[in-house]
């Protein structure tokens, strides 16, 4: 059952993860609270097992489970789709009637945004990207037409836009993007792997650059570029930035290379001041600084040397594998989810954490067994 010649790279990354929540437990005892360092680990490490779950095992039809995910995923995402049309005819002002005053921090200026399916616009729009990604590459790659997965793909359109989420349109944009070059380039890996490793370099300089130009006479003359750079989210989230870097770093080079402590900073923070505590909570809204902040350079180093292994074995894979659909879309939520990581802490959504790991750990297993039955 068991696959007994467990390559180098595997037991590397499982060492490194334990050595790592040993630095992080040391670090955390000196700067932050066990409470708070047990909630972290439950936000960012809680759910890595799920990648592991077919790693060592040999004796598992990967196909077979690969299309059930996909069926079950479609079936899913159809249901909270009709929830989320029943309660918008049903209304904003009869469903506050309903619900009391809670639907308040679902909804934007009166319009409703989530649905009683998932705790937030944020989750229910993501569920639904996910599925995009899995059942448009199912679409576009294996010219098969299944009534269920056209379904789970309208559905997760219907889903986005009920959301009210405009991250969910721009990844909604990313996703299809991606697929569809992916179609086009199929056969150049090399582009594919720049194209997916890129982004996260491509997405620093850009919001540097936006970062430099907010204050500079072109955007006040220039309406749109106003509207876009001067506006107070922007600003805010500029400000929360450089005071988060700048509270941290000023720890010194510990902090820098090895974080504050996994919890100091994301919900662990807010969940904390909840409780009583009297925490710097103003948690950024940015996947690369809250990583950087948490775990250090040294972290954020293992996860990129994480993810380039995997998207590396999973491109290579895609000519290979009997079903390439979703490897691509693997590949296409991996994209989506570092654009996004600059508005917004992606990993602290459960939804997101549990189905990403997952896919993830499957594309990669899928992958081994393609280089296995292709040798």
């Amino acid at each position: 059952m068991f696959n007994s010649r467990i390559d180098k790279r595997k037991w590397f990354f499982i060492n490194f993860i334990l050595l790592y929540i040993l630095i992080q437990l040391f670090i955390s005892s000196l700067n932050i609270t066990v409470i708070q360092f047990i909630f972290g680990c439950k936000v960012i490490l809680f759910y890595i097992p799920l990648y592991f779950i077919f790693y060592f095992i040999d004796d598992v039809d990967i196909e077979k489970n690969i299309y059930k995910v996909t069926k079950i995923l479609s079936i899913s995402i159809i249901i909270m789709s009709l929830i989320g049309i029943i309660q918008k005819k049903i209304g904003y002002y009869n469903l506050l009637s309903i619900y009391g005053d809670s639907i308040r921090a679902f909804t934007t200026k009166g319009i409703l945004r989530v649905f009683s399916s998932t705790a937030s616009p944020f989750e229910y729009s993501w569920a639904c990207l996910i599925v995009l990604a899995i059942t448009f590459s199912y679409i576009l790659f294996e010219n098969r037409n299944k009534v269920l997965i056209n379904l789970g793909f309208i559905s997760s359109i219907v889903g986005i836009i009920l959301s009210n989420s405009r991250e969910g349109i721009l990844n909604l944009l990313v996703i299809l993007f991606t697929i569809f070059l992916m179609k086009c380039i199929i056969k150049n890996k090399k582009i594919i792997k720049i194209y997916i490793l890129i982004i996260p370099i491509l997405g620093i300089l850009l919001f540097n650059f936006a970062s430099i130009i907010a204050n500079m006479d072109i955007v006040t003359e220039n309406v749109y570029l106003n509207t876009i750079l001067s506006g107070e989210s922007f600003k805010e989230r500029l400000i929360v930035f450089e005071n988060a870097i700048n509270f941290y770093e000023s720890k010194g080079i510990m902090t820098i290379l090895f974080g504050n402590g996994i919890g100091s900073l994301g919900a662990a923070q807010s969940m904390m001041n909840k409780l009583g505590y009297n925490i710097l909570a103003n948690p950024v809204d940015n996947m690369y600084l809250y990583l950087y902040l948490n775990i250090g350079l040294v972290g954020i180093l293992g996860i990129f040397i994480f993810i380039y292994l995997n998207v590396n074995m999973i491109v290579e894979s895609i000519d290979k594998v009997k079903q390439p659909y979703f490897q691509v879309s693997t590949l296409a939520i991996i994209a989506s989810i570092l654009v996004s990581g600059y508005f917004r802490t992606v990993i602290e959504g459960f939804i997101v954490q549990i189905l990403m790991i997952y896919i993830l750990g499957l594309s990669y297993k899928y992958a081994i067994n393609s280089k296995k039955n292709y040798s």
